[in-house]
């Protein structure tokens, strides 16, 4: 098992930290199991340096706190490839998201709709077709928020077993990587050679979390107006945007998004 890890932190008045790895573990049938992991992390700004701003203007307008999207091609076969890296999604689409406790009925259906619409053009999928018969709000206790996530708002979560995953969902993936694919992991994943495994796993992820700022009273994130539903903006509401970020009623908003690569490469083929 080869595992390698590769960190970047840019400087300034706002930090933004990237870190890359990749996981290569060879399976008894003589193919190899690889797991790419894209990980940014950034406050909620009008300006970056690395953290793409399509994700950040993503969840400022549409008051998501939380969001898994995967794109899948194949089954994993435990019995034949062990256990995978990662709890391996059904094939085709599949989208959750969490939004803010103080978000009205109303505003989560309009940032659902909003962020499946954003994401679909972000990744060239047809996410955007997660319309009312195909959306399902499930309890929270059935997908728990992240180990270091506060909000507690019920989750949204729709499927497109149909969904094919192919080049055109792999290049604006890559798009939003710091580097793209000119350096670093991501010069590694070449179209024609990703998707001749038998199975490929496309995912993204972003949790937000509260942080206080700008020495004011630090109320937590969903008791303010601060993206709490669908149309907001990070220049309105009376907050303020710096390159150190944007705060809000004392709080604001920081960014963590991961993208993940599970494939499967066959016997003798090189990456």
């Amino acid at each position: 098992t080869v595992h390698l890890t590769l960190d970047c932190v840019s400087g300034g008045l706002g930090k933004e930290e990237f870190t890359e790895e990749v996981l290569l573990r060879p399976l008894p049938d003589g193919s190899v199991s690889a797991h790419f992991h894209f990980e940014q992390e950034a406050s909620a700004s009008r300006h970056h340096t690395i953290f793409p701003l399509g994700v950040d203007q993503l969840v400022t307008n549409t008051g998501v706190r939380e969001f898994h999207l995967s794109l899948t091609q194949g089954r994993w076969h435990p019995k034949k490839w062990g256990q995978p890296p990662l709890p391996t999604p059904a094939p085709g689409g599949q989208l959750r998201a969490r939004f803010a406790d103080s978000a009205s009925a109303q505003a989560t259906r309009e940032g659902w709709g909003s962020l499946a619409h954003g994401l679909s053009g972000l990744y060239c999928g047809s996410i955007n077709f997660l319309d009312d018969d195909q959306r399902i709000s499930l309890p929270s206790f059935t997908f728990p928020p992240a180990s270091h996530s506060t909000h507690r708002g019920g989750w949204w979560h729709g499927a497109l077993p149909r969904e094919a995953v192919c080049t055109e969902n792999l290049t604006p993936w890559l798009r939003l990587l710091p580097c793209r694919d000119g350096a670093g992991l991501g010069a590694l994943l070449h179209g024609p050679k990703v998707f001749s495994s038998s199975f490929i796993s496309l995912a993204a992820s972003v949790t937000a979390v509260s942080t206080s700022c700008g020495g004011s009273d630090g109320r937590h994130a969903d008791d303010t107006d601060s993206g709490g539903g669908g149309g907001g903006s990070s220049s309105s509401g009376g907050g303020m945007c710096s390159t150190e970020g944007c705060c809000r009623g004392g709080v604001s908003l920081r960014l963590k998004f991961v993208q993940t690569l599970t494939l499967l490469i066959p016997p003798q083929q090189p990456l």
